[in-house]
């Protein structure tokens, strides 16, 4: 969130696409739970706004290049029920995103599952901070895909299990 320096307007507010291929997951098993984990690299709150963050569905028009339109391509319910607090923000490890019976819901096993980053308390409930002069700004960041190497890429890791396969019984008459 960032703010402008003219009186009671806001610069912008970021968000965050993540797309992960999960059609490897075959169709007729069942996701019982998925972690989305991004890796903190600093944080920053020169407004005093502690900003948390949580994750919410995405739709961009492509998986691999965003457009400018994508920005409002972005849910508004929790995948997580409980936002990370900018104080328990890392910024030397990941950020655990335990995903609720909504997140796992929204895992595809076709194709892609699409999420993105928001914060909660401002973007989603569509309610400003208080404005803070001088165009400051508040964010807690987080590496992304392109960073070089693999050692803080996003992950998501989706615990399923295979379906039960139906029972057999033979009966002998004599």
């Amino acid at each position: 969130i960032q703010a402008s320096t003219t009186i009671d307007q806001y610069g912008g507010i970021g968000r965050a696409f993540y797309l992960f291929d999960t059609s490897s997951i075959p169709d007729t098993n069942t996701v019982s739970a998925a972690t989305l984990s991004l890796y903190g690299t600093g944080k920053i709150d020169v407004p005093g706004w502690t900003p948390n963050t949580d994750i919410y569905t995405s739709s961009p028009a492509s998986n691999t290049a965003l457009v400018l339109a994508d920005y409002d391509q972005v849910g508004t319910t929790s995948q997580t029920g409980s936002p990370i607090s900018y104080a328990s923000w890392s910024t030397t490890g990941y950020n655990d995103f335990t995903f609720n019976a909504t997140g796992i819901g929204n895992i595809s096993k076709t194709g892609v599952s699409k999420f993105s980053s928001r914060n909660a308390q401002y973007d989603v409930a569509n309610s400003p901070p208080t404005y803070f002069s001088g165009g400051n700004y508040s964010q807690p960041s987080s590496s992304f895909a392109d960073t070089a190497g693999t050692t803080q890429d996003p992950k998501l890791v989706v615990t399923y299990s295979l379906p039960v396969a139906a029972s057999r019984y033979s009966i002998i008459v004599g």
